[in-house]
């Protein structure tokens, strides 16, 4: 089996990665950063390049440099699950641990399914009627 070769992240990449973690995910913070000292990006292109699998394995890399691997934070957290304590320092614990593995692209997208409702190919009128049958059914129950 073949290892695939890994593509090396460009320059605006390797910038925008460094930035990102430097600015804890504050993009608002990164863009600023980016367009005052490299004069490189645009508001419009900085969540496009974000999304590159390139860029992405950038920041991964970069947090596994400074100690903050994958397996580190999910030691981290299990130490903090597992302890007697509860409180505000154990929830920021967590809150940044969080953080740590979202930078690291490790949470997936949420997807939400919303599911087609039979009333939703129902005409105004043809509502209108069912909710009259309806009401019409609770004053004829018996013991009322």
């Amino acid at each position: 089996m073949r290892k695939r070769k890994r593509v090396k992240p460009t320059l605006k990449e390797k910038a925008l990665a460094e930035s990102f973690v430097r600015n804890n995910g504050d993009l608002v913070k990164v863009e600023k950063e980016m367009i005052k000292d490299e004069g490189i990006m645009t508001k419009a292109i900085m969540p496009e390049i974000l999304m590159r699998p390139t860029t992405q394995s950038e920041i991964s890399k970069i947090l596994d440099e400074t100690g903050l691997s994958e397996r580190s934070l999910a030691g981290k957290m299990h130490d903090v699950l597992t302890s007697e304590k509860r409180g505000h320092k154990e929830e920021n614990e967590l809150k940044a641990i969080r953080m740590a593995f979202e930078l690291h692209g490790s949470f997936a997208p949420i997807k939400v399914e919303v599911s087609e409702s039979p009333y939703d190919k129902l005409s105004i009128l043809q509502l209108q009627e069912a909710v009259r049958k309806l009401l019409e059914s609770f004053g004829t129950k018996k013991g009322s």
